[in-house]
């Protein structure tokens, strides 16, 4: 390759990382004699792989959370309020606190053990070890289980606001 008068490389662009015969736009046209590559019909949908579709990859969350809210929602007359007071100290104050919130009165407990349920179920991606209604220690579980990882935390925050809101809906609706 030439050198322009500078010292540089003549036909490449160190921006783009294309040659002098890139940028101009020439590309090679299928021409008779040529091989070309097969092209898949567009009639057939192309192949999937299912290396990675285990049970995790699968779960359809916005149906376990319209599963596990439609039952909250229906837990007490007065879930409504619970329920939004709920969800403002998760978006405020984040999932350790709602827990704690929701076993500081028997009243809430309605909602937070189907909240518990909802992480215990085996569709789950995300799981709890134990009970968080068991004891003092309980509540350690939350915090390893949920909180630690700030993926599973993003996705727990994700899919207990997603529950709650069905469960207002539910509550509102009834």
């Amino acid at each position: 390759m030439s050198r322009n008068k500078h010292g540089k490389n003549r036909g490449n662009n160190p921006r783009s990382g294309k040659t002098k015969h890139h940028q101009a736009g020439a590309h090679q046209e299928a021409r008779p004699g040529r091989s070309q590559t097969a092209t898949a019909d567009p009639a057939t949908p192309p192949e999937v792989s299912h290396a990675n579709a285990g049970p995790a990859a699968l779960t359809n969350l916005d149906w376990l959370a319209a599963k596990y809210g439609q039952q909250i929602g229906t837990a007490s007359s007065d879930m409504d309020k619970i329920v939004t007071t709920a969800l403002n100290i998760l978006h405020e104050q984040g999932i350790y606190a709602m827990f704690l919130w929701l076993r500081s009165k028997t009243e809430y407990e309605a909602a937070g053990r189907f909240l518990q349920a909802l992480f215990l179920d085996r569709e789950t991606p995300i799981s709890l070890t134990g009970p968080i209604w068991a004891g003092n220690e309980a509540m350690d579980n939350v915090r390893d289980c949920l909180t630690q990882n700030l993926k599973t935390m993003f996705l727990a925050k994700d899919l207990i606001a997603r529950t709650l809101v069905y469960a207002r809906h539910t509550a509102k609706a009834n």
